[in-house]
Order: C-alpha cells, then structure tokens, then sequence
C-alpha cells in the first residue's frame, strides 16, 4: 500500500470515527474566517499547531507578537501545487483526528491544551515512518511563517538581510558599511 492511499484511507476512517466522537470546537477567529486557501478548521488546525511548536516550555511565545500568521501561512500553501494541498488537507484532516488513536485523548487536537498538542505532535514525530512527512511539513509551515516576521529575528540573533530592500543604507547596514574600506567598490 502506497503512502497516499494509506493517507486517504486513514483519513476517512479517521472522519468516520470522529464524527460521532465531535466536541464542541472553539471559534475559529477572524483571521481564519479570510483564508484563500486553507479552510476555517484547516486554519484553526494550524494556529494550533504553530502555537504548539513556536512556544516554550511554559507555553508563553517566543516572541511578544501575537497569535499565529495564518494568513501567512496560508500564502505559503497557496503556493504548493494542488496535488500537495490536497495531500496537507488529508494531513490535517488524520492530525485533527488522531489524538484518539495516537495518544488516547477523548477529544479533537485543536480541543487539547497546549502540553497534550505538543504531545500529539511528538508522537507524529516520533512515530510511524507514514506520519513524519505531516510532521514535517507542518514545523516548516509553522518555522516558514515565524521566521519570516522581522520582530522573531532577534531571538536568533539575525539582524537582517545585508541590504536593505530600498537600496538605501539604514541602520541595520551601518555595521556591515564600516567593514568595507574606502575603494574596494568599483
């Protein structure tokens, strides 16, 4: 059996099974209400998971800015070819549903607290070779998006692209102007 048709599979018997077992969702949020490419519960699957693998141990963010960049990374999925959506919403769809088959919790995974997300999302890394690849590709979405913001740059002590966009030199490139010295540049 190949991977997709596993995840097809999985992905439907997961939807059956969840089916009887809904639970009362929380709200989804204005920002996913206007998503382009990913659905409201997509939306709230990922800001989930983004929250779950970008705080710490406490659960506070890494940074002092606020809430997931959905709309980012819903973006970054509209990039992907359709074939690979399709294959990130059958993801979604087994992720949702698989605290009650991967890690015995009673509930939806955008139902849990923090801590149990976290151990859910262990558990697709750490498990069945089938299940990395959503893993995977969710910390990348997730990483893609925080990263992207300059306020998160400082975390990891980047201080910014060498050139600045405008072409004009600002103070993020006046460390980098002192190297050079005088006549190097044509």
């Amino acid at each position: 059996m190949n991977r997709r048709r596993f995840i097809k599979g999985a992905a439907a018997a997961t939807f059956t099974i969840g089916a009887g077992i809904r639970l009362a969702a929380p709200s989804a949020g204005a920002a996913c209400s206007q998503l382009r490419h990913l659905s409201v519960n997509q939306g709230r699957i990922l800001s989930a998971s983004y929250r779950a693998i970008t705080s710490d141990t406490n659960g506070a963010p890494l940074c002092d800015v606020e809430g997931a960049p959905i709309g980012l990374i819903d973006d970054l999925v509209g990039s992907l070819s359709a074939r690979d959506r399709f294959e990130l919403s059958a993801g979604l769809v087994l992720l949702e549903q698989s605290p009650l088959f991967l890690c015995g919790h009673w509930s939806r995974f955008t139902a849990l607290n923090l801590e149990q997300q976290r151990d859910c999302l262990n558990k697709w890394r750490l498990g069945p070779r089938i299940g990395r690849p959503l893993f995977t590709a969710i910390k990348e979405l997730c990483f893609l998006a925080h990263y992207t913001e300059p306020a998160h740059w400082e975390s990891i002590g980047y201080r910014g692209p060498l050139v600045s966009g405008s072409g004009v030199a600002t103070a993020l490139d006046a460390p980098y102007l002192a190297l050079l010295a005088p006549g190097e540049l044509p």
